[in-house]
Order: C-alpha cells, then sequence, then structure tokens
C-alpha cells in the first residue's frame, strides 16, 4: 500500500471513515502523508467528515414510525394464513376447481413424501409397503 493514489485514498476513507486516526496504522500514516501532499483529496476527506456527521446524528431506534412496528409485529404474530388464502381462492374460482383441487392435495402430499423418503439400497422399505398394501387389498375384498 505504499503506492497510494487517489482511489485508494478514496478506498480508504469508504472503508475506515473520514478520521485517519481509526484506520490500521499502517494506512493513516500513509494517509496523512498523501493527504499533505496532494491538497485535492482534503474535499473527499470534508465530504467524508459531513457524512460521519451525519450518521452520528442518524438515531436508528426513532426511525421506524409506530405504525410500521405494530404491522411487522402483527405480522410475525399472525399464524401463517396461506390455507386461508389457498381455501378463499378455491371458493372464488369455478364450480368445478374445488373438487379438483381438493383431490389433488393428497396427490400433492403423496408426490412430496415421495420424494423426502430416501430410496434403500436393499428395498426392505418398499417391501414392506408393498405388503401393507397387499394385506389391506385382501382385507377389503374379504369384506365384500
Amino acid at each position: 500500500m505504499k503506492d497510494m493514489n487517489e482511489a485508494k485514498f478514496v478506498a480508504l476513507i469508504d472503508t475506515y471513515g473520514s478520521d485517519l486516526g481509526r484506520w490500521p496504522t499502517e494506512y493513516a500514516a500513509i494517509g496523512r502523508a498523501f493527504l499533505a501532499a496532494n491538497a485535492r483529496m482534503q474535499r473527499h476527506l470534508d465530504e467524508a467528515v459531513a457524512l460521519d456527521r451525519l450518521l452520528a446524528e442518524y438515531d436508528t431506534a426513532t426511525v421506524a414510525s409506530r405504525a410500521l412496528r405494530q404491522r411487522i409485529l402483527d405480522a410475525v404474530a399472525t399464524p401463517a394464513d396461506w390455507l386461508t388464502r389457498f381455501v378463499d381462492w378455491l371458493g372464488s374460482g369455478p364450480r368445478g376447481l374445488r373438487p379438483a383441487a381438493l383431490a389433488a392435495i393428497p396427490l400433492a402430499i403423496g408426490i412430496a413424501l415421495g420424494a423426502a423418503i430416501p430410496a434403500t439400497s436393499d428395498d426392505a422399505l418398499g417391501g414392506d409397503v408393498t405388503l401393507l398394501a397387499f394385506d389391506a387389498l385382501e382385507v377389503y375384498t374379504d369384506a365384500e
């Protein structure tokens, strides 16, 4: 960093602020020397001082209005209403849409579960599920 130029000096101001005393030691000494040799750089430093003053005066605790804070708290406190909106959407559509969408819900759940359950290498789980399905089929057909 011994080869200081205007771009590097401005980058250091942007990174560490206008107070050269808060810069890392090796940069501060070079920055002071560069500032002394280049009067044009004082303008950049003055702008940074003005920005630092504005930032110091800015009170982040009072920025959000009470209404905004309440909206955020209400949004967090409200349970997820995606299901309510979904049901409302079903009711606002064509009459045939509601039964079709309701019938598709178990299909979507089954696809999601099928994708989430990892396949086993020996397929033991698949065999058990198949046996359970055939047992249920036998029970159903015996009941008729």
